[in-house]
C-alpha cells in the first residue's frame, strides 16, 4: 500500500517510465508484489518513521566537552587547500619530475 499514486502508474503496464526509474524496476521484478494506491488519510502512518525521538535534555558535562572535541577535530583537522603556485613550486623540486625528465632525455 501506498500513498503515492505515481507509484501505481509506474507499475502499470501502460507506464513509461525513464530509464533510471525502469532499471529499478527491472532489479524489483524478482519480487512478487502489488502496489496498491491508499488516500494518505486512509493509511496509517508508520509509528516509527511518524513519532519524533524523546530529547534527553540532561546532557552531562563530560558529553558536550567530547561533543566539543570532536566537533574541533572535524572542523579543523583537514588541511585547508593550497594555492595553485605553491603546489607548482612545490612540484618543481620533486624527485617524480626529475625522473620524469631523465626518461624523456635518455
Amino acid at each position: 500500500m501506498t500513498d503515492q499514486r505515481a507509484l501505481t502508474t509506474i507499475f502499470s503496464p501502460k507506464g513509461k517510465p525513464s530509464a533510471r526509474i525502469l532499471r529499478w524496476i527491472l532489479r524489483m521484478q524478482q519480487y512478487d508484489f502489488k502496489v496498491q494506491h491508499m488516500k494518505g488519510s486512509d493509511n496509517p502512518a508508520d509509528i516509527l518513521s511518524r513519532q519524533p525521538l524523546p530529547f534527553d535534555a540532561q546532557i552531562s558535562l563530560e558529553e558536550k566537552l567530547a561533543e566539543g572535541f570532536i566537533n574541533y577535530v572535524v572542523a579543523n583537522g583537514i588541511p585547508k587547500a593550497m594555492a595553485l603556485r605553491n603546489s607548482r613550486r612545490i612540484g618543481e623540486g620533486s624527485d617524480y619530475k626529475s625522473s620524469r625528465r631523465r626518461h624523456r632525455q635518455e
